[in-house]
């Protein structure tokens, strides 16, 4: 009776304990299901209980235009009807300072609106876009703020006095900035006439990384996940390879949905497994997910998989986790790709070198990033 209603409070909270491998050698432990490692927090606890607003139901009789007939005229120019659109961007006075400021970026927005001006920052350098989506964040509020100091305490707004207000915006934004400029003449002269510091970039550093071999005795696994959206469908993919650099064999397979994150991790425990049903109990495990590297290190994997993880582990003899670069762990990322287009918990396993995989990574072989 007691396991039952368990099992019926266990459902109401979305958790089946049927998909959780547990083990019952280990003393139970409590598990906050909000966070993924299952460790409380205040943080969690938090949104959990906090009120969520609800829709109410008479908005749509009470904003009519038939009750609220009378239309107010814009405090900065007392000219057009007060809304949204004119006060921020058709209001001369508001107009004025965009346009101020398009002079400044060196920048021409042909229909002007929210969207247009936050995407015109895309085809600026790093730094200058902190500053442009900085001007037009800050700049909105700015306005906002100028018509009601004009309409409740009647103050003189004047385009001086708000040109110097923006102004501060930019010497605020460039300590914070970590972007960098393009080292050229336009961006140069942006930036002195903003009258902010310069942030030069630095030259390109270009690192390599090579594929070791494993010992001699020990198989190395090549491990990788993928999902198809974050979370999304998703699947995991791992590579053997001894000590020589020959492919002893691949596995693919497919899983429900899932975050990268989890993928990675189950890549990882999957390879584990498969490498004791074959007898390769020295094993060093390679991934690009230099987060789940640490968490298996550290012992602080996700908890619904502490108990697979924690039988894996006992069917080694010895086992090292490391990380690598992507640029050097391709042929798991395709294996994985291959495993997110599969049905979920389908098995694919390859003997050897599989056909598909055309390209594997050379042993001592460099590949190159651009940092």
């Amino acid at each position: 009776m007691t396991a039952s209603l368990g099992k019926t409070c266990m459902l109401r909270l979305g958790v089946d304990i049927n998909n959780i491998k547990i083990n019952t050698n280990k003393v139970g432990r409590r598990v906050w299901k909000s966070d993924l490692v299952g460790k409380f927090s205040v943080k969690g606890a938090f949104d959990v209980i906090r009120p969520k607003g609800q829709t109410i139901w008479w908005s749509k009789y009470l904003y009519r235009k038939a009750i609220h007939s009378r239309t107010a005229l814009c405090r900065l120019c007392s000219k057009g009807v007060e809304t949204l659109t004119h006060l921020f961007w058709n209001c001369p006075f508001s107009s004025s300072l965009w346009s101020w400021l398009e002079t400044l970026f060196n920048v021409c927005i042909v229909e002007r609106n929210l969207k247009s001006l936050l995407l015109a920052g895309d085809t600026m350098s790093p730094y200058l876009k902190d500053l442009w989506i900085r001007a037009i964040w800050g700049g909105t509020k700015l306005i906002w703020h100028a018509r009601n100091k004009k309409t409740f305490k009647d103050h003189i707004i004047t385009l001086d006095k708000e040109k110097r207000k923006w102004s501060k915006l930019f010497y605020d934004t460039a300590f914070l900035s970590k972007g960098r400029m393009y080292n050229n003449q336009s961006d140069l002269g942006i930036l002195c006439s903003l009258g902010v510091p310069l942030h030069p970039s630095k030259n390109t550093v270009i690192k390599s990384y090579s594929w070791k071999l494993p010992r001699k005795g020990e198989i190395k696994i090549n491990t990788d996940g993928a999902a198809r959206g974050n979370p999304g469908k998703g699947g995991i993919g791992c590579i053997f390879r001894d000590c020589k650099g020959n492919v002893l064999g691949t596995l693919a397979k497919g899983l429900g949905l899932v975050t990268n994150y989890t993928a990675k991790c189950q890549a990882i425990i999957h390879g584990v497994v498969s490498a004791a049903s074959n007898g390769w109990l020295i094993a060093w495990v390679e991934s690009d997910s230099k987060a789940a590297v640490e968490a298996f290190n550290s012992n602080n994997i996700l908890w619904n998989l502490e108990t697979e993880w924690g039988n894996a582990k006992k069917s080694m003899k010895q086992i090292r986790i490391s990380s690598n670069w992507r640029e050097a762990n391709f042929s798991t990322d395709k294996i994985a790709k291959r495993g997110a287009h599969m049905h979920d918990e389908l098995c694919e396993i390859e003997v050897g070198r599989p056909a598909f995989l055309t390209k594997i990574e050379v042993p001592m072989q460099e590949y190159f990033r651009f940092c």
